[in-house]
């Protein structure tokens, strides 16, 4: 008899170890779900951001290539000798580039 009672405290005590386990692995679950969905919310974000970097960086390009353009039929009207056409090597300007590393500090 005391054989049996200590078989159902044993079979109660793995029940409730295994109810436990299954909580902790609920909880678990839940806490990575909301992590999916906070990285999914700053991908999203982030997405948005280069979009908008990347649309700035467009006018940006299309900016300089007609201030360039302008530049040059000055250039042209203004010295009609066989000078080189103006750059941004000769304006003292950085070159452009599509390379969109930030600029390294000196």
């Amino acid at each position: 008899e005391a054989l049996g009672e200590s078989v159902e405290r044993m079979k109660k005590v793995h029940v409730e170890h295994v109810k436990l386990l299954e909580k902790k692995q609920k909880d678990a679950a839940e806490e990575h779900e909301k992590a999916v969905l906070d990285v999914r919310r700053q991908l999203s974000a982030y997405t948005i951001k280069v979009k908008k970097l990347e649309k700035t960086l467009s006018d940006e390009r299309d900016a300089h290539d007609i201030t360039r353009s302008r530049l040059s039929e000055l250039h042209s009207i203004t010295q009609p000798t066989s000078e080189p056409p103006v750059s941004n090597s000769t304006l003292g300007l950085p070159a452009v580039t599509n390379d969109l590393t930030p600029p390294q500090e000196i």
